[in-house]
């Protein structure tokens, strides 16, 4: 299966990243602007093929998503495995940070959690297989190449795999509307994943 990763900065960010194995890259046009061409200069160096084509045939492949003239086709990124998660934690040495998204739905909110997670230092993130919106080319752009930086699980029982996180010696904490306490007064200083 191929990905469709579209957008100069989440096609950079994706080159950077050891996980990530290009097919090719589509370039819209023969003449690409100093950020463009930054990139089709890293896609050489990791030599990545590249394929001048149209702007039209870039907008089809991304069905209007903002493309800026190149799109990369990777094999589909397979998503990771718990282990990964907890090792890399454990290996980092510092305080757990895993994000649980429960039926998150929407591209957008998927890929600006994927963002902020990075942004905070989360070891990864969890979703369900049922429910729940997967990893798309929407999610990849929205998260502005975090994605390649962020192991992502994909679980078929979120309450099975919050025990496994607690039999880790994991806190885990709920985030609600309704609730009583606030997070400002939480000690968060500890192992911790945190639902939404």
């Amino acid at each position: 299966m191929t990905q469709i990763i579209y957008g100069i900065h989440p096609v950079k960010e994706a080159l950077t990243s050891p996980h990530l194995h290009f097919q090719k890259i589509l370039v819209g046009t023969q003449a690409p602007p100093p950020p463009l061409q930054s990139v089709i200069d890293l896609a050489i160096q990791r030599q990545v093929p590249i394929n001048v084509t149209t702007k039209e045939t870039l907008g089809q492949m991304v069905k209007g998503g903002l493309h800026q003239n190149i799109v990369g086709l990777v094999d589909e990124n397979p998503y990771a495995d718990l282990e990964e998660i907890l090792s890399c934690w454990k290996k980092e040495g510092s305080n757990a940070l895993i994000l649980i998204l429960d039926g998150i739905q929407d591209p957008q909110n998927f890929g600006s959690f994927i963002r902020t997670a990075l942004g905070c230092g989360a070891h990864g993130i969890i979703i369900p297989k049922a429910r729940a919106v997967g990893v798309t080319p929407v999610v990849i752009k929205v998260s502005a190449g975090a994605i390649a930086h962020l192991p992502i699980v994909r679980v078929i029982n979120l309450a099975t795999t919050i025990e496994a996180l607690k039999t880790e010696g994991i806190w885990v904490y709920g985030a609600a509307g309704e609730a009583k306490a606030r997070v400002y007064d939480l000690d968060l200083n500890i192992d911790l994943a945190v639902v939404i």
